[in-house]
């Protein structure tokens, strides 16, 4: 699943994704504006932790002076290790294959913990897109949501 976080393109394995949906409102925590918990959301009737990708990769912003195109922000659902939890993304683009021969090395310009949960970047449409691991992703979201 290709997905678009601030200005960078990524995308994690299908086995992970329980839903896409609009976006909703994200409902703050109290005490808790630092890291990576960007607060509760309802989906479905339940509430679910909020995670940011943007805070925990240390991304940046979306490139100012890029024209806006007609693209929708979503909730992506996702389940590791028994936990659900929910990314805010700025894109979502779907399902693409790509061939695994394909995959290069993350390039040296990423961040330290962006670079720690990459497994390499391939090409789409023109597009450098990072691939990251779905287990270490899981596995530090489980160290930093505890």
């Amino acid at each position: 699943m290709v997905f678009r976080v601030g200005p960078e393109w990524l995308a994690l394995p299908t086995s992970v994704f329980q839903e896409v949906t609009e976006h909703g409102r994200v409902h703050s925590i109290p005490h808790q504006r630092r890291g990576i918990l960007a607060g509760l959301v309802n989906i479905g009737g339940e509430l679910l932790i909020c995670v940011s990708l943007e805070r925990l990769l240390a991304l940046g912003q979306a490139l100012p002076g890029i024209p806006p195109r007609n693209v929708y922000p979503r909730l992506l659902v996702v389940n590791g290790d028994g936990r659900r939890v929910v990314f805010a993304v700025d894109e979502v683009q779907g399902i693409h294959r790509f061939d695994p021969a394909q995959l290069g090395p993350p390039p040296a310009t990423l961040t330290r913990s962006a670079k720690t949960l990459t497994e390499g970047v391939f090409s789409w449409r023109d597009i450098s897109v990072g691939l990251l691991n779905a287990d270490q992703l899981f596995g530090v979201l489980n160290e930093n949501l505890e």
